[in-house]
């Protein structure tokens, strides 16, 4: 069951480390823009004057009235974090349901019961790394402030 558990933890690493390779749109030969899919315009940010454009809205990196770099690498951070939440969640499913298996199908072998709470307790584990990686977007915009 080791093998199991190291094999899905290496597949998903993987798809998680080529998932951009493959949903990428073209690149363009000179970076110059992003488009920010996130709201970063408190208005803390705006008094230590960082002006982020709103959601959906295009920054222009080469923008004078606009600090469109640290907006960019803020909004990649939580895109990056939201889409990590979600594979995480999905995986911490799969794990507590083939725990849950495991205990009602033991008969009253203890072995089995026993493999069956420690899915279902690294299970929790990887929960608790997935809420902490929906804080690491507000302990980066908290270093900003």
């Amino acid at each position: 069951m080791n093998k199991f558990l190291l094999a899905s933890l290496l597949l998903s690493v993987a798809l998680i480390a080529i998932s951009p390779i493959v949903f990428a749109e073209t690149v363009p030969a000179e970076l110059n823009s992003c488009i920010i899919r996130h709201t970063l315009n408190d208005s803390t940010w705006v008094d230590r004057g960082i002006i982020c454009p709103g959601i959906n809205q295009t920054c222009n990196l080469a923008s004078t009235t606009q600090t469109c770099a640290i907006c960019c690498l803020v909004d990649k951070v939580y895109t990056f974090t939201d889409w990590l939440f979600v594979a995480i969640v999905i995986f911490v499913t799969i794990k507590i349901l083939q725990g849950g298996y495991e205990i009602l199908t033991s008969a009253g072998d203890a072995a089995k019961l026993t493999a069956g709470r420690a899915h279902i307790l690294w299970a929790l584990a990887g929960m608790a790394v997935a809420l902490f990686a929906r804080v690491i977007p507000q302990a980066v915009v908290g270093l900003l402030r």
